[in-house]
């Protein structure tokens, strides 16, 4: 299916020209046939060689703008229509750049009324907008209702479209109705991005799973395919929570919050814009801005935006931005989020500075592998990249500062200097070459590795191999290298007479990995075939290594891992 959207001035002939197309008015409200005008979005479609071309029918009025930007999203063909006795008004101005600002690049340019005597139809003048916009895919068709053929018109239309280039799109779907059907219950309907999967469907707002009952597509079972489609969901009555117009759906969790890393369309942004209100629309929802910082590169402007509130965004969904005031808009790229307080502070003070930045390395310590250029030598964490060179200095600066930092503990340090969370730490501190982390303390590697080894073997030998170990006295051996083995994980404390080494806890783990998922001290005595005075402090610590939690008084654990 392909998803086409009207666009266009008011009383330019939109609707009609989309009841020509398929015979059929649009779902619309008894307010707009009274008023013959499209306030909210109506949806039809027509059908050519067994392919079915959805339609989204967008008001045109600006007193409507919100549902306006609401039908553009997800459409991937845009009928921009032009009353050719009126010509380019100010409203087509606006809609053609509120397009262009959110990235639409096909466009079948419809000249209605191309009968009448006073018609006018100015191409080359359409021709000349159109030139400064090489990016654009256009056509330029005439229509006219008493002389057109429907046939010829759906033809010239299926033409243009198969010659289209379809820009792939992380799978979601912004919700614009939601209602009830006697019999059936709550019906939701969007038009879903390419690859959408209706395997596991997430609204977004609370993170939950959808449970769905039937999905639909024109009044068809749902099929995946290669553009956007019309999808209406049937859902079940047990859902938590039921979507509503402006909610967005995926196929992935997104953990989201107010503050959204963007990059602009427009290089320059003309500084009157930041003065006054403004809103951000995207998808079929909008949000008031509290602040943008705009940060410039020699290629791009980017931008931090705080909204007045938290909305989830998928990776790379355009959005775009009017100033409400002097009725101006700009577009961008959603990028990430931030969810770094000392990062936004880094980045607005360098907003502040005016000062261009080389790369996103100037604001971020590692990056998606997306935002990488090729020129940087880099070094992969997960899907993360690293530059070699802020990793050196990373490494240098913590064993240079060990001591302070683990007053404070290592991972609070990288959050707050390097902007760096525990999830990619994990991955990132396998890099460092003389560092350990354990129990969020630094441990600095240094020569005395050949002591230490030496020292664990002997305390491995004294404990002997069974769980239940014999009772050990440290203070034989160097203070410092006791301190290397506790944290480097090579032995554990377990109460203040019993130390356990690395060989034991791997014991541990093998026993914890035959429990089931929820088990009771008894169980777990029998498994490992410890006594009370044993068993007890080692789910202690199991607990504190997160490897089981306690559940309840009675010392039932349940398994993290």
């Amino acid at each position: 299916m392909t998803v086409l959207a009207t666009a266009g001035h008011v009383d330019h002939g939109k609707s009609t020209f989309v009841n020509f197309l398929t015979n059929q008015e649009t779902d619309r409200l008894a307010e707009e046939k009274k008023r013959g005008l499209t306030i909210n979005l109506g949806y039809t479609y027509f059908k050519n060689k067994n392919k079915t071309y959805s339609i989204v029918d967008v008001p045109g009025h600006s007193d409507f703008f919100k549902n306006t930007v609401s039908g553009f999203s997800n459409a991937n063909v845009i009928l921009f229509i032009i009353d050719s006795t009126q010509g380019w008004s100010k409203q087509s101005e606006q809609h053609f750049n509120t397009l262009v600002e959110l990235g639409k690049e096909n466009f079948i340019f419809v000249y209605t009324k191309i009968d009448l005597l006073e018609s006018s139809a100015k191409y080359d003048d359409l021709e000349k907008k159109l030139d400064k916009l090489k990016e654009l895919n256009y056509t330029v068709i005439e229509f006219d209702l008493k002389n057109s053929k429907r046939e010829n018109t759906i033809n010239k239309i299926v033409e243009f479209i198969s010659k289209c280039e379809f820009r792939a799109s992380i799978p979601s779907m912004w919700v614009d109705r939601s209602f009830i059907i006697d019999g059936i219950g709550r019906v939701i309907t969007g038009t879903a991005s390419s690859s959408f999967n209706t395997n596991k469907i997430y609204f977004s707002s609370d993170q939950e799973a959808l449970e769905i009952k039937e999905l639909q597509s024109i009044n068809q079972s749902y099929e995946e395919s290669l553009n956007s489609k019309r999808v209406a969901i049937s859902l079940k009555k047990n859902n938590k929570n039921f979507p509503k117009r402006g909610n967005l759906l995926t196929n992935e969790k997104i953990n989201f919050t107010n503050l959204l890393f963007v990059r602009f369309r427009n290089k320059i942004i003309d500084k009157n814009f930041h003065k006054g209100t403004r809103r951000l629309f995207v998808g079929t929802t909008s949000v008031l801005i509290k602040n943008i910082w705009n940060v410039d590169s020699a290629s791009h402007t980017y931008g931090l935006i705080e909204l007045s509130k938290k909305i989830p965004i998928v990776s790379n969904e355009r959005f775009v931005i009017q100033n409400i005031e002097n009725n101006k808009y700009i577009g961008g790229e959603f990028l990430f989020f931030i969810n770094n307080t000392f990062l936004k502070k880094y980045i607005i003070s360098n907003s502040r500075s005016n000062k261009k930045i080389n790369s996103l390395y100037d604001l971020f310590t590692i990056l998606e592998k997306r935002f990488v250029n090729s020129n940087h030598k880099t070094i992969k964490v997960g899907k993360w990249c690293i530059k070699e060179d802020i990793l050196n200095n990373i490494e240098k600066d913590l064993n240079e500062n060990y001591r302070k930092i683990n007053k404070t503990g290592f991972i609070k340090y990288m959050h707050n200097k390097y902007f760096i969370d525990q999830e990619i730490l994990n991955k990132l501190i396998k890099n460092f070459n003389n560092l350990t982390i354990v129990e969020d303390q630094i441990t600095i590697n240094l020569k005395n590795e050949e002591e230490d080894n030496k020292t664990l073997e002997d305390i491995k030998n004294k404990l002997g191999e069974t769980l239940e170990v014999n009772k050990l006295t440290l203070n034989e051996y160097k203070k410092e290298s006791i301190k290397s083995l506790f944290l480097s994980g090579k032995i554990y404390r377990i109460s203040e007479n019993i130390i356990i080494s690395d060989f034991h806890f791997d014991i541990l783990l093998k026993h914890i990995n035959e429990l089931p998922d929820e088990f009771t001290v008894s169980e777990f005595k029998n498994q490992t075939n410890l006594s009370r005075k044993y068993a007890i402090p080692m789910l202690e610590l199991l607990d504190k290594k997160l490897v089981t939690s306690k559940i309840n008084t009675s010392g039932d654990r349940k398994k993290l891992i």
